[in-house]
């Protein structure tokens, strides 16, 4: 369950009534040492391109177009995996971005490095439908290369030219979900953005945050749920001058990327101990304000339930391997 970045483009050819066939190339050990560059990042995007149309087989094989409207539909299947349809937006338009007509992620039956994803994809209003995958259909998948790290979270963008890029890595899936949404959740001003950005990385690198609350039981759970309560004051306490007078980090009036990891993490911490954020007024409130957002504050009462924490830990109802549910958004 860990992050990636996105592939690189892969670079139209070439128009053959453009190429000289009868040209010299004179190399130089440099321009030798170009051409091989450029050799071997050839192979890795066919490579890629590869895995992008691997992976977009192997998807409709357990997906279906999704329908539109307001409005949440969940199918059963055999696989376990996450999948998001994006309608054209005029805010990632608004900021210069081409919008995909389609954005499908895929991970496993939990909340963890999807949770703050699924509540930024509410508040701003991105269609999307979630497909679960784990179990065999996930080892086939990650052995025949359709994950660029073999890790999940894994995006899928399929543009209106029929091009899909597939995207890992959690912290790069969520950035560019924060652009491409709008509604100022990327900071615009460079200063703000580092800001945001460095409480995001922070917050991120806190230990095994995830993995206790979805993975670890008995003795082991006991350990990594205590090493994280200890430290958390601590990580609290480093990040909470720039929550400073609020209402979100970088005492912006509206949230960025980070305030929704942020909560993700104390909402993580509330599950091994409802009592940790005691007497922490300060993001007591935080964590009221995101619960208020609209869409947000909809989406979190009607999410699956993590429960049996520590001894045998799923999600109630747990989402089928190869289910998927649609939201759209008119």
């Amino acid at each position: 369950m860990s992050q990636g970045y996105p592939e690189p483009k892969i670079p139209s050819k070439p128009n053959g009534s453009h190429r000289n066939r009868s040209c010299h190339i004179s190399t130089t050990p440099i321009m030798a040492a170009s051409l091989f560059v450029t050799a071997v990042l050839r192979t890795t995007l066919t490579s890629g391109l590869r895995a992008s149309r691997s992976l977009s087989a192997l998807r409709h094989c357990f997906t279906r177009p999704s329908s539109r409207g307001l409005r949440m539909t969940a199918m059963g299947g055999g696989s376990a995996g996450i999948v998001a349809g994006f309608s054209s937006s005029s805010a990632a338009r608004g900021n210069g971005i081409e919008p995909p007509q389609k954005i499908e992620f895929f991970y496993f039956p939990v909340r963890a490095r999807m949770e703050n994803l699924r509540m930024m994809l509410h508040y701003a209003r991105v269609d999307y439908v979630d497909i679960i995958v784990g179990g065999q259909t996930y080892r086939n998948m990650k052995a025949q290369g359709v994950f660029p790290f073999q890790t999940l979270p894994t995006v899928t963008l399929t543009f209106k030219d029929g091009k899909e890029v597939n995207i890992g890595q959690s912290g790069s899936i969520t950035r560019y979900m924060a652009k491409l949404g709008g509604m100022d959740l990327y900071p615009s001003d460079p200063l703000e953005c580092a800001i945001v950005d460095q409480v995001y990385q922070y917050m991120e690198d806190a230990p095994v945050f995830n993995p206790v609350v979805n993975v670890f039981t008995g003795e082991k759970f006991k350990e990594r749920k205590s090493a994280f309560l200890s430290h958390l004051p601590t990580r609290l306490n480093n990040v909470r001058k720039f929550l400073g007078s609020g209402p979100f980090f970088a005492e912006r009036k509206n949230p960025s990327y980070a305030d929704f990891h942020v909560y993700h993490m104390l909402s993580q911490a509330k599950l091994l101990d409802p009592k940790c954020l005691d007497g922490d007024k300060q993001f007591q409130e935080f964590m009221k304000t995101v619960e208020s957002l609209p869409r947000v504050s909809e989406y979190l009462k009607t999410r699956v339930e993590a429960i049996d924490i520590g001894t045998n830990p799923m999600l109630d109802p747990r989402p089928e391997i190869g289910s998927s549910t649609t939201v759209t958004w008119k």
